[in-house]
């Protein structure tokens, strides 16, 4: 796909996360790490999207072994936390002060509408 147009869809959804309010960047991944959307200032999206499939993986092997699933995964650092989504065949990582359980419906509302749209443009 040729840069502008994931330019374009990058800044249709760092639109859409930073609606969320307090909220460094985000990132949505498909599960083997190839189709990428979004920012995190400062950082490199081919290994944070790598680190994401990698931990969300683990976290679905781990609960399968409970017949449960991952809904998300809250991982809090000193400044920040990390709230990697399980959106299903995709994974939306939001980086900021955020309450995973405030925001949970809405990642949900944007993964079933807007997400879907912008991967599926990715993709094709």
């Amino acid at each position: 796909m040729e840069d502008k147009t994931l330019n374009k869809l990058t800044h249709k959804f760092s639109k859409l996360i930073k609606s969320l309010g307090n909220v460094k960047g985000g990132v949505i991944i498909s599960k083997d790490s190839f189709i990428k959307i979004g920012e995190v200032k400062d950082e490199d999206l081919e290994v944070i999207s790598r680190h994401i499939a990698v931990v969300m993986g683990s976290s679905e092997m781990l609960y399968r072994r409970f017949k449960d699933e991952v809904e998300y995964i809250e991982i809090k650092g000193k400044k920040y936390k990390t709230i990697l989504f399980n959106l299903g065949e995709y994974i939306c990582a939001i980086v900021g002060d955020v309450n995973p359980e405030e925001i949970k419906e809405e990642i949900i509302n944007i993964g079933k509408s807007s997400i879907e749209e912008l991967i599926e443009e990715v993709a094709f």
